[in-house]
């Protein structure tokens, strides 16, 4: 073969050669599928006694049969979860006061009304009564003074049921005065409203002055 013969040869060859094909890359979708996070189970409140009541309502959730709903009993402890044992607690309300009064040989009759307030834990129970007599009234200042106070301090409760001595005081009148007289109390019983009423009333009766007063007390939340 001559020379010029190899050289259009290779021409050739080189001409028809094809382009080296092109490799396309594969499209991907470099974001990853978001994955809904779990959600955490509700965790129910522990209620370890099974009472129907968790802990956090339930004062006593080892025993069964101490939660809100149940009645209170004389057992000694708070078997609704009220924050009171048995029959105790925090009493007030409203009573009516009549008094006679002997001076100088007449008799004075005085009507007034008072309230009070009465406080029993366990045992223990401590009453006032506050009476603001009515001045309007005939010699009331003199024989009465401004305020009748009733007071009783007591240990030693153990029933529904209580009566002993209370002072009664005259404070702001003319002739300032203190004597004894009864007091009884008497609360509702636990299975018909749990204890929440109190009936009191309070006798003196000495030859210048007689005083009763009576009323009902309701127990109140703080």
């Amino acid at each position: 073969m001559s020379y010029r013969n190899s050289i259009c040869l290779l021409f050739i060859l080189f001409s028809c050669r094809s382009e080296p094909e092109k490799v396309e890359e594969s499209s991907t979708n470099s974001a990853e599928a978001v994955q809904p996070s779990a959600q955490p189970e509700s965790v129910l409140p522990e209620d370890i006694d099974e009472d129907g009541f968790s802990a956090d309502e339930d004062c006593d959730d080892w025993n069964p049969t101490i939660h809100p709903d149940a009645e209170e009993i004389w057992d000694g402890k708070d078997n609704n979860c009220d924050g009171w044992i048995d029959i105790d607690g925090i009493h007030r309300g409203e009573l009516s006061m009549q008094a006679t009064a002997i001076y100088e040989g007449n008799p004075y009759q005085f009507v007034q009304s008072c309230s009070g307030e009465l406080r029993r834990e366990l045992t223990e129970a401590t009453l006032e009564i506050t009476c603001a007599i009515d001045q309007s009234q005939q010699h009331a200042n003199l024989l009465l003074g401004e305020t009748i106070t009733i007071t009783a301090d007591k240990m030693g409760l153990y029933n529904d049921s209580w009566s002993d001595n209370a002072e009664i005081v005259s404070t702001g009148g003319e002739m300032e005065w203190d004597s004894t007289g009864q007091i009884e109390l008497l609360w509702s019983s636990l299975e018909s409203d749990g204890g929440d009423r109190v009936e009191i009333e309070f006798y003196l009766d000495s030859l210048s002055l007689a005083v009763f007063c009576d009323g009902e007390f309701m127990r109140v939340t703080e």
